[in-house]
């Protein structure tokens, strides 16, 4: 894609050059790594019970495709995966927090076409403030 764009503008050597740095280090190149990770940690962690394509099974998981959960408050969807709910395992202290930055892109991008951009810095943030709430309601 890139190549064919610079071959039909014309680009010289070195605009070229600096145009795909740019492009490198800005992360446009590499941000399928990110959901190549965040896929297959979604399927080593999390498929058996919200299946391959995130539609749950009726009853005793809710699915996370098209789901207004996931869509929905990233920092929600970050505590539940962290700390678990209703069943659920806790995966904060199992995953990294880029791994687990990484699933809940993937879930949000893939299962509900809704962009997303998380660190381990903002799951790192979401674990703290949780640890501190849950601390004020025991």
């Amino acid at each position: 894609m890139i190549r064919q764009y610079l071959r039909r503008s014309g680009a010289r050597p070195l605009a070229s050059t600096l145009l795909l740095t740019g492009l490198l280090t800005s992360g446009f190149a590499t941000s399928g790594q990110v959901g190549v990770v965040g896929e297959t940690g979604y399927q080593q962690n999390c498929s058996a019970c919200h299946m391959a394509n995130g539609e749950g099974i009726p009853g005793a998981f809710p699915p996370l495709a098209e789901s207004g959960f996931v869509a929905g408050d990233t920092r929600e969807v970050l505590r539940v995966i962290a700390y678990g709910r209703a069943g659920m395992p806790a995966f904060g202290s199992e995953l990294s927090q880029e791994l687990l930055a990484d699933i809940v892109i993937y879930i949000r991008e893939h299962f509900n076409a809704i962009p997303t951009h998380l660190t381990a810095e903002d799951v790192q943030a979401v674990k703290v403030s949780s640890t501190a709430r849950m601390a004020r309601e025991d």
